[in-house]
């Protein structure tokens, strides 16, 4: 029949078509030929990498420099004078003792008075009510009198001055403090240790005699060779031994008199005093 004769013909047809279209099936044109990128899944970092952050502007980063220029906290601050006090009330005795350890002495309970023990020790008790500067003039370790904010009393010794600081020594402690705030709960009283010429406290004035006014010559001779004098006899307090005294006082600022009381010994004992008396101020004789 016809149709036997055509199908070949047909499928020749139908095998040419195909192969013609095949390779725009396979390119196809046209703008939307690309898959678009916005498409794509995101690549996952490989287990155990950081994915790259920027450096400027980024949060987790911000964070971590806060944390740490984060300021330390600060030490709290010592206590009070007035609070050291109160917890640490001491007795007068607790206080000789602490103040006999700085001469290389023992103070013995029950055994007399502080400043009866001195005594027998060749020391003298010296109460005073003045201000820092007859403190340091003195440059002894000075058992203080101060007040809290209780109206109770205490008796710190003052081991050291260094500028506007002392030391005090509280319950067989030592403490720094600023002498403004001592200043705050104390009116001037004090008390120092002092050693006397031949063990006599006496004043040394015009027209007495003695061991005592040999003493005072020979050791304002020794400070400076402008108080040195010739008395006749030398233990005579004359004339030209008051003069020496009274120059070595207004130098010194102490009361021009002529009269070396106590205050006038003991700065003249502390110029001339050996390494082993304590002093408050290291370097000042």
């Amino acid at each position: 029949s016809i149709w036997r004769l055509l199908l070949p013909a047909v499928a020749a047809a139908i095998v040419l078509v195909a192969f013609l279209l095949a390779p725009q099936m396979r390119h196809p044109t046209g703008r939307n030929h690309a898959t678009p990128a916005a498409a794509s899944p995101p690549v996952a970092p490989a287990a155990g990498v950081t994915p790259e952050r920027q450096s400027f502007g980024s949060p987790a980063l911000d964070e971590v420099a806060d944390t740490q220029a984060a300021p330390a906290v600060d030490d709290p601050p010592p206590p009070a004078l007035d609070e050291v006090l109160r917890r640490n009330p001491g007795n007068v005795d607790s206080a000789m003792r602490s103040l006999f350890l700085l001469w290389n002495i023992d103070f013995q309970s029950g055994a007399g008075t502080g400043c009866a023990q001195a005594e027998a020790q060749g020391l003298s008790c010296l109460f005073q009510r003045g201000s820092w500067n007859v403190v340091r003039q003195l440059n002894r370790p000075a058992m203080l009198t101060l007040t809290d904010s209780n109206g109770d009393t205490h008796q710190p010794i003052l081991t050291a001055i260094d500028g506007e600081y002392a030391e005090l020594s509280i319950g067989g402690e030592s403490a720094r403090f600023s002498v403004a705030e001592i200043n705050e709960l104390w009116f001037g009283q004090f008390m120092v240790l002092w050693q006397p010429p031949n063990r006599q406290i006496d004043a040394i004035g015009p027209g007495t005699r003695g061991p005592n006014v040999l003493w005072l010559r020979e050791s304002l001779a020794s400070l400076d060779e402008r108080y040195a004098t010739a008395g006749d006899p030398a233990d005579y307090f004359d004339s030209s031994l008051e003069r020496a005294l009274m120059e070595f006082q207004q130098q010194n600022r102490l009361q021009v008199d002529g009269l070396a009381g106590q205050q006038t010994q003991i700065l003249i004992n502390s110029l001339l005093a050996d390494e082993n008396t304590p002093r408050l101020m290291a370097g000042k004789q």
